[in-house]
């Protein structure tokens, strides 16, 4: 199976400055679950910076493709930004391995998709499903 993982890398923050430059990029890996494209996906961030100014802040989503083609480890997408207190909200934007929700699903492949919905997540699809 084919997936696509999201990173995001960002510059160490410079005193006095909020702002950092960081990096978002997708990148393709074949395997067999979301989890070992997680565990593959570190390994892959930190052969990404090196000799750069970049830290590896983590995944931020993992998403599967079905019938795809492509070359193990080929880059889909990105781009170079600047963010404030990027570091400081890492909690915030890296969810832990087991909150990546293609992770979840297929960890939990026999439990109904709403049993694993947050009271949140049920409420938001009822909105999208009731707009026009």
């Amino acid at each position: 199976m084919w997936y696509i993982a999201d990173f995001l890398f960002a510059q160490l923050p410079v005193p006095g400055e909020e702002r950092v430059t960081c990096e978002s990029c997708n990148v393709l890996f074949e395997a067999r679950s979301a989890s070992e494209v997680y565990d593959r996906a570190s390994t892959w961030a930190e052969s990404h910076i090196e000799g750069t100014a970049f830290h590896f802040l983590g995944v931020t989503h993992i998403h599967s493709l079905s019938d795809s083609q492509p070359t193990d480890g080929t880059e889909v997408g990105g781009h170079f930004f600047d963010d404030v207190s990027v570091w400081e909200r890492r909690d915030e934007l890296i969810p832990e391995k087991d909150q990546i929700p293609v992770i979840t699903w297929e960890q939990n492949c026999d439990t109904p998709i709403g049993d694993m919905m947050t009271a949140e997540q049920k409420k938001k699809l009822k909105e999208i499903l009731r707009s026009d």
